[in-house]
């Protein structure tokens, strides 16, 4: 239904914003771990996977023989569209990790109001439809 199609948008936003809080919080955890290479969420790329495989012309894989879109299953879930890749901003110190801990706090900071936003907007979309089921009853 077009109606809800939105809302689903805005829910896997915050899918992908909760995966990526997740990885960074990963990130940190192992600032000290020899060896270590961060990962972050694409957002851009993961919310591009959901739409296209949620358009309305979706087909039905009925056999793991068939041919995926775009290198994805047809039939995987959001969490399977969620894009993780390589954070590469930071330089390899000498036991080998990457992580640049004040960029990824940055970046934490960043990806929690991008969170917060999201959470709003969508508080607010099934607000308003919830006061249309109600006739505008408060």
């Amino acid at each position: 239904m077009k109606l809800f199609n939105s809302n689903q948008l805005l829910e896997h936003a915050l899918d992908v914003r909760l995966h990526k809080q997740q990885r960074l919080s990963a990130n940190v955890a192992n600032v000290d771990t020899p060896g270590y290479a961060p990962k972050t969420v694409d957002f851009e790329t993961s919310m591009e996977n959901f739409v296209n495989t949620q358009s309305d012309a979706r087909l039905a894989q009925t056999s793991s023989a068939h041919m995926s879109v775009n290198g994805m299953s047809l039939r995987q879930g959001s969490d399977d569209a969620i894009e993780i890749v390589a954070d590469k901003e930071g330089v390899p110190t000498l036991d080998d990790n990457s992580v640049d801990l004040d960029h990824t706090m940055s970046q934490l900071a960043e990806n929690g109001v991008q969170f917060q936003t999201v959470a709003k907007t969508l508080q607010k979309k099934l607000g308003l439809l919830r006061y249309v089921a109600a006739d505008g009853a408060a």
